[in-house]
């Protein structure tokens, strides 16, 4: 079951990422996660007040920092993002983010196996692969854009992380203090910023329903945590990359050179290679 919830915030996910890329190609990162961030409290206190979960101080701060953790993660992923391609940049955001889980688990006594070292190996090829340059079409990766991806990654590694440290008995609670944290954050970037015109309206509303399926994509995880263990659960929902590639390829019509379809596959492989390990099991 834990497994499924995983690979429901993993779609959810990956479909949070691309309406949040393509929204911030005509507004700034952090208005859009701004705006992303209401969307996703009004969703967090709907699903608490149904699901209900026990309100606890310790619980609370794990949720805050897991909060500011994934602002950090969403605002370099739009950035990065925004300036694509896609199908490069969420592959090398999400195995530096499952990085981060799989280190916190192996911290805490787990021992990966052979199949989550070659799945790492894996890894490490692939990321200069999906960065590659396009010689026809002029799409390339750029190196600043690595970096915010990179950037990106060790955010939403750090959310994985943090939530997997709540008590179960938290419920969806923990969401709450999360997304307050995170727009406490994004207003004081906002005031300190130069004030922008009024936003573009399909911007806008693309930013709220990205807001709304994170949402949904954090609801998922949490649960998925709760009942699985943080090796297995993060890595599955970092498998996000391939709903974003499909949508990329099918909405923007995004090219990808031979060596780039590679370095994706072998990111998914490595994903799974790292999530199937009997050894996390």
């Amino acid at each position: 079951m834990s497994s499924l919830l995983a690979l429901g915030s993993a779609i959810s996910f990956g479909f949070s990422d691309f309406i949040g890329g393509f929204a911030s190609k005509q507004l700034a990162a952090t208005r859009v996660s701004f705006r992303a961030a209401w969307a996703a409290l009004a969703l967090a206190v709907a699903g608490w007040i149904v699901m209900g979960g026990d309100v606890t101080v310790r619980d609370s701060w794990y949720g805050a920092a897991a909060g500011l953790a994934g602002l950090l993660g969403l605002v370099f992923l739009f950035k990065a993002l925004a300036i694509g391609p896609m199908a490069a940049v969420s592959p090398i955001t999400a195995l530096v983010g499952a990085v981060v889980p799989v280190s916190v688990g192996i911290i805490g006594g787990e021992r990966p196996g052979l199949l989550a070292l070659t799945g790492a190996g894996l890894g490490l090829i692939a990321v200069p692969l999906v960065s590659g340059i396009d010689r026809h079409s002029g799409q390339r990766a750029a190196r600043s854009t690595v970096i915010m991806a990179i950037v990106g990654g060790l955010g939403f590694g750090g959310f994985f992380a943090f939530i997997g440290q709540i008590d179960p008995a938290a419920g969806l609670w923990p969401l709450i203090p999360a997304k307050v944290a995170t727009l406490i954050a994004l207003g004081i970037i906002l005031m300190a910023s130069p004030k922008a015109g009024k936003a573009p309206r399909v911007a806008a509303r693309w930013a709220y329903a990205s807001g709304a399926i994170d949402m949904l994509a954090n609801i998922f995880f949490l649960l998925a945590s709760q009942i699985g263990l943080l090796s297995i659960t993060g890595v599955i929902s970092s498998l996000y990359p391939a709903v974003t590639v499909i949508l990329g390829r099918l909405v923007l019509k995004e090219h990808l050179t031979v060596l780039q379809m590679t370095g994706v596959v072998l990111v998914i492989a490595a994903l799974t290679l790292i999530g199937y390990d009997p050894s996390t099991a």
